[in-house]
């Protein structure tokens, strides 16, 4: 799959008002961006809320033959994405699904979700998924899921990140460094 078709992919599913009506040319700049202002710190989360976002994106994209959502920073990149692109309604309803999440396995397991054993953590996340589905086919217009937000912050933060490009999409950017803000056709201008 190419960065392409990966963004179109995510913008196809985008859920928030601020990032969907940009092009994948423009998504892939503000996820690079993103990525590296993540490497400055937490801007929204606690350390709980990090590591609960970060087994969460961990389960979605599991480290296999190749690195997972962890290796990627997706946790950081969702915490500057959440902080500063979403609005203010999607951002307290994130926080509010973190909570949840946290608040349901504390009340099963007696843990917080980051502490889970990997079994424990799946069988919460497809409860959050079938949950996910059946809201959406109850009113198609209800606004986004938690978990729908997550899927697709997991999603977009891992293949805009380098980990993602280099070693799972097998990207090779000339002159052969990373560079998540490279130009892909025309640029607009004061986009570049």
């Amino acid at each position: 799959m190419h960065r392409r078709d990966v963004l179109r992919l995510l913008g196809s599913t985008a859920i928030f008002t601020a990032l969907s009506t940009n092009t994948p040319e423009r998504l892939w700049a503000i996820g690079g961006r993103a990525h590296r202002s993540a490497r400055r710190g937490r801007r929204l989360f606690s350390a709980e809320q990090a590591e609960t976002v970060a087994a969460i994106a961990e389960r979605i994209i599991p480290t296999t033959d190749t690195p997972g959502a962890r290796d990627a920073g997706v946790a950081a990149f969702a915490d500057v994405i959440v902080a500063e692109r979403f609005e203010p309604a999607e951002r307290s309803r994130f926080l509010a699904g973190l909570a949840d999440v946290d608040a349901r396995s504390q009340a099963m397991h007696g843990a917080l979700f980051g502490s889970l054993d990997p079994a424990r953590q799946d069988a919460l996340l497809q409860v959050l998924e079938q949950e996910s589905l059946e809201i959406r086919a109850l009113d198609p217009d209800a606004p986004s899921p938690f978990f729908r937000q997550v899927k697709w912050l997991t999603l977009y933060g891992y293949y805009t990140s380098e980990i993602g490009q280099t070693q799972e999409l097998h990207a090779v950017i000339v002159p052969g460094r990373y560079d998540p803000c490279a130009a892909v056709g025309r640029t607009p201008p004061g986009e570049g």
